[in-house]
């Protein structure tokens, strides 16, 4: 039997309380390591990810993931199916730069059937609308030479959950673009990644802007992927001029990788400058220079799996040892506001 879904009267921001924003970064494979650390906060909160945000906003890969958390899926889910999926979305391909020159390598297919796992399919082929809790996922037009943000909350600009997931997550030289019907027009889309790879201060302007957020009040989580110290494209060698020194140094995925973590950075910047250092929490664990070889947005091997497993831990840890941070003191007091009159504290 097919659940049905409506929106949850406890998720949503009455006024009252502080409203808090969810925002979750691209980043290939790496995304395991988001679900995971979320795995960790709502076991730790022991309530799910809808019920203690009031918008939750991603790109790329955290677009996919916020899709799940917005209709209501653990994180523990979430995060299982990235790691059964991940090595066919991302399969071992020999003359991978070779194949950039002629097209994407990798097919969307694997992507539309792990988003078909976690949710069933009149959720997937139905509107973004129907979530649980207000989201939004970033995209870009390459035709308009813009940035798309697609939110549960704005019918004039609808599009489906699978359209939503496909089009976030569609990078340049790893997917093809995906064709999305919006309203009565189709349109070719791309990885948000390439606008907003962190989606938090899109998240923040859209929710005062559009959901009438109170900016003194808002609060955001922000999680990465992992992303090197280094940045995106991190290099042993200097960077050369041309079409060949661009190819032997960055390569199709270097060049993208790069863009996304300029992006990325600047994300996190405009929202903390604005939120304030205790009401901007950004949770994440940089990846050495030895696991920054190991976790390529394209590697889903076993070794992958497992670096990425240690590092959410070790965030985790992290996060835990900050509960005097002014995010974590309202996720606690959210997620004890829901549980019944007499629980224990969490």
């Amino acid at each position: 039997m097919t659940q049905a879904y409506t929106p949850d009267a406890s998720s949503v921001w009455d006024g009252r309380k502080p409203p808090l924003i969810l925002a979750l970064s691209g980043g290939g494979f790496r995304g395991y390591f988001t679900a995971l650390v979320l795995a960790h906060l709502e076991e730790r909160l022991g309530s799910p990810c809808h019920k203690i945000f009031n918008l939750i906003a991603g790109t790329s890969i955290g677009g996919i993931i916020a899709i799940g958390l917005a209709f209501g899926i653990p994180a523990k889910r979430i995060a299982d199916v990235i790691a059964t999926s991940g090595p066919a979305i991302f399969p071992p391909l020999r003359f991978k730069t070779l194949r950039r020159t002629v097209g994407p390598p990798y097919s969307s297919k694997p992507i539309e059937d792990a988003v078909r796992q976690l949710l069933p399919p009149a959720i997937v082929d139905g509107p973004l609308t129907q979530a649980l809790q207000n989201i939004m996922v970033i995209t870009a037009s390459p035709s308009t030479a813009r940035m798309e943000a697609f939110s549960s909350w704005n019918n004039q600009n609808s599009i489906s959950v699978r359209d939503a997931a496909l089009a976030t997550s569609a990078a340049p030289t790893y997917f093809p673009a995906h064709r999305a019907r919006v309203q009565q027009s189709e349109i070719d889309l791309i990885d948000g990644g390439i606008a907003a790879n962190a989606p938090d201060a899109v998240a923040i302007h859209c929710a005062i802007k559009e959901l009438s957020f109170p900016v003194e009040k808002i609060s955001l989580l922000s999680v990465g992927t992992c992303s090197p110290v280094e940045g995106g494209a991190a290099s042993r060698r200097p960077y050369r001029s041309g079409l060949g020194g661009a190819l032997r140094n960055l390569g199709g995925r270097g060049i993208v990788n790069l863009m996304m973590a300029i992006q990325e950075e600047r994300g996190i910047s405009d929202a903390s400058d604005l939120l304030g250092p205790d009401r901007y929490l950004r949770l994440d664990k940089p990846a050495s220079r030895y696991q920054s070889d190991i976790l390529e947005l394209d590697d889903a091997s076993p070794r992958s799996r497992l670096t990425l497993g240690e590092l959410a831990k070790a965030a985790s840890d992290d996060h835990a040892a900050k509960q005097s941070h002014g995010v974590w003191q309202l996720l606690r007091a959210r997620a004890q506001s829901l549980k019944p009159s007499g629980s224990a504290s969490s």
